[in-house]
Formats: structure tokens, sequence, C-alpha cells
């Protein structure tokens, strides 16, 4: 399984209800294609870089989610046809080190201050 974060831009016309309601579908979406652990759904408005069909800001939607290596690409399929969707974007995250890998990873006299 591998971390990933979707980021989806939306229409900025859409209320508050509706980007909600979108938030809620994508991640029933994402657990439908086999996203074992959805993480953090936050979103927010942003001016963009460039015009998307004239559009100067958009809502942003990010999904932070763990999945198959293969979900991206079915998902991203679902989601083209979408009106509403004006960009979305798959990024795979570093994988999370815990403190027993940490504690693994540094070798036995390592780390350790001498008292001299």
């Amino acid at each position: 399984m591998n971390n990933y974060e979707l980021t989806v831009i939306l229409n900025p016309n859409l209320s508050e209800g509706d980007v909600e309601k979108i938030g809620r579908e994508l991640s029933a979406l994402l657990t439908s294609h086999g996203a074992t652990t959805i993480f953090n759904i936050r979103t927010e408005r942003r001016a963009l870089a460039y015009s998307i069909r004239k559009y100067r800001e958009g809502t942003y939607v990010f999904i932070d989610f763990q999945a198959p290596p293969t979900l991206p690409e079915k998902v991203r399929r679902d989601l083209l046809h979408r009106e509403e969707i004006l960009r979305l974007a798959f990024f795979r995250l570093p994988e999370l080190k815990t403190n027993e890998t940490q504690a693994a990873s540094v070798p036995p006299g390592k780390g350790e201050k001498k008292n001299e």
C-alpha cells in the first residue's frame, strides 16, 4: 500500500454544501476502488496561477489516503467526465516512519552521546 494525496480543483461557483457533498463522493469513490484508509480531507479557496476555463480562482479539495498502486488511474478515469472538476492530480507521499522503524535503522552505539 502507498500513501497518496488527491488534489482536485473545483468550480469556484459551487456552494459550500456542494463542495462538502463532492468531498464525500470522492471519499466514497476512493474506498470503493480499494483505498483502505482516508487520513484527512480539507478544502480551501485559492487564486489560480493561470485561468482554467475562464476561472481565476478555484476551490481545492485535498484528500490523503492509503491505497494500492493501481487506484489512481482507475479513479482518474471515473472523475475526468465531471464538469465541476477543473483539474485533478494524484501525488504519492513518502512513507511515514514509526518510532520502531527509526530505532531499528540506527545501528547500535550510533546516535548515543559519549560522556567524556
